[in-house]
Formats: C-alpha cells, structure tokens, sequence
C-alpha cells in the first residue's frame, strides 16, 4: 500500500484485510489486551503544561518543576483570562489539562480535561433463588419465566460434586411465529432446582426447532452464571443435555471456529461467552425427545427432565399467543 497517498481505494482496504488476517489467522490478538494502565498522578504534571483548576477560576502555566504562572479569569467571562499572571510554587488544588490559545494580553480556554480514572465497578445485582442471594440473569429473556424449589442448597452442592444435571428443551410453533425455551438445573435427585425459560427472540424467518434449542442451552448457561457467586472456584463439571444434537455440537465448539455465516449465531456465540466465564463446564449429552410417547417402560431421570422441558416451553409459548 502507498502510504503517500492521500486518497485510500477500495483495494487498499484489500491489502490492508489480508494482512491483517494474515497475521491474526483467527481475527483476535495472540495476546489479548489487559487491563488499563493509568498514569501516574506526577506524570499527568510533568507531560504538560497547561492546567484549569476545576472550577475555571485560575489556568495555571508551568514553567519549570516548581515554577508555576497562575492567571486569573475575566469577571463574566466562563473562557477568557487576562494575560497578566502570579509567579507561585506547584498548586496544590487539583487541576485539569487545558488546552489555551491567546496572546500576552487576553488567554483563552478552548478546553479541559480530567485526570483519568477507573469507573469504580458496581455490585452485582442480585436477586433471590429459593433460599439463597444468587446473581442477576445476565441475559433477560431467557430467564422471564424463573422458578427454583424450596431450597437450591442441595443443587450447589450436587453441582460442586459434579453430581447435577442440566437439562433444556425448545419448541416452536411455525403456524404462529413463536419460538420458546425452556430449561432446568436439577440435583441428582430432582429435589433441589432451578427452571426458567422465555419466548426466543429474532426475525421469523430465523425461527425454527433448532433455534429454539440453542435458546435452551443458552438458558443453562445463564441459570448456572447466576450460582456463580455459590459455587467454588475450582473447576467442577456438569452434564448438559438436550434432544437437538447440532445445537449440542455448537454449544462446545471452539470459540475461534465460529463463523459468521452459521445460522442463529448469535445464541451460539452466547452460549460461548457465558460458559467461558464460569468454572463450571459443560459435559453434553443427548437425550432422546419425547420419550413418554415413544416408550411404555419407565424413563431415565434425564428424559423425565426433558419431558418436563417440553411441556414447559409449549406453554410459555401458548401464553405469549394471547
């Protein structure tokens, strides 16, 4: 690419993709970017030297390290200040960056700004599951409809011993447009859970079975987001089941293979996210759907779950046809 040229082509933007995918085969950084580095507070001085005290009363010029011109603003004035000034030691109020314009009789403020920080981070919202204070949903609509049992002690427990079972189930009505999921973390022995689910949002063309599907993984992983703050930080493992194999697939692939073209990828890249922020990870399994009319024996406790997920997601859908 000519780098003299002041006009950028169509085909400088080409050689500029290339190489940059050709660097970053997997369009992200080898090493991911960290945290902010702030300066430090000598060096917001030292780097500069024009100045406004917070209030826009005095603008302060530094000289040298301890010699410091201080001018004073024009009465009814909010960025004019006379060009006479105070020799002073280093102020000692806080100070802004200013960028001044002017001559030797009149300065003028044309802007300011403050010493960069951190945002002090908020508490996590929180909201209460059974008999516990648990995390805020990350994720609204998956979790519009939320129940839990009695107690969810006996399913932490059970999900720190990799014990628990997860369980999620999607319908979709094409006649009206309507998608819905539904979804439940269950202990080992279906005393201790949580269900939630909601209507799948997205174009109509986009709905479809599999869809709906990817929303109920999706609720999994937002529910158990939500015990994050219970659970242990060790890693500790937890099956994850539903009856639509692709949506299974998708749920663990590798975050660097996901392709833009995939259908509903946006869930998919959810699913991702969520699961990559926890320390709990998912085992998929599949479970065969509607097990209660295709057999006459009784059914494993993944397929009761299942069956239960079904009948959920019809109903959060035939509530929403009003």
């Amino acid at each position: 690419m000519n780098a003299s040229k002041h006009h950028v082509s169509s085909g400088d933007f080409t050689v500029w993709r290339k190489a940059l995918e050709y660097m970053y085969p997997n369009g992200q950084l080898v090493q991911p970017l960290g945290s902010w580095i702030l300066a430090d507070p000598a060096d917001w001085l030292e780097y500069w030297e024009w100045f406004a005290t917070l209030d826009g009363q005095f603008l302060y010029f530094r000289e040298g390290p301890s010699i410091w011109h201080r001018f004073l603003r024009r009465p009814n004035s909010h960025h004019s200040y006379f060009g006479e000034f105070l020799v002073e030691n280093t102020p000692l109020v806080p100070l802004r960056r200013a960028t001044i314009e002017g001559d030797v009789h009149t300065l003028f403020l044309l802007n300011s700004s403050v010493q960069p920080a951190l945002p002090t981070p908020e508490a996590p919202e929180e909201i209460q599951l059974g008999d516990c204070l648990a995390l805020a949903p990350t994720i609204a609509w998956v979790t519009a409809y939320m129940r839990t049992s009695p107690s969810i002690q006996p399913l932490l427990d059970d999900i720190a011993n990799g014990k628990a079972v997860a369980v999620g189930d999607g319908s979709y009505f094409e006649i009206y447009g309507v998608g819905s999921s539904a979804w439940i973390l269950s202990s080992a022995d279906g005393s201790s859970w949580i269900e939630g689910g909601g209507i799948v949002p997205g174009p109509i063309p986009d709905l479809n079975s599999y869809r709906c599907e990817l929303g109920a993984l999706l609720g999994l992983g937002v529910g158990t987001a939500c015990l994050k703050n219970l659970l242990p930080e060790t890693k500790h493992f937890m099956i994850t089941a539903c009856d639509n194999l692709e949506a299974l697939r998708k749920s663990t692939v590798d975050r660097t293979k996901v392709k833009t073209t995939w259908k509903s990828v946006d869930l998919i890249s959810q699913i991702l996210d969520v699961w990559s922020k926890q320390h709990c990870t998912q085992l998929p399994q599949r479970v065969y759907g509607h097990q209660d009319d295709k057999r006459m024996g009784p059914l494993t406790f993944v397929e009761q779950l299942n069956v239960r997920m079904d009948k959920l997601a019809k109903t959060l859908a035939i509530r929403s046809f009003g």
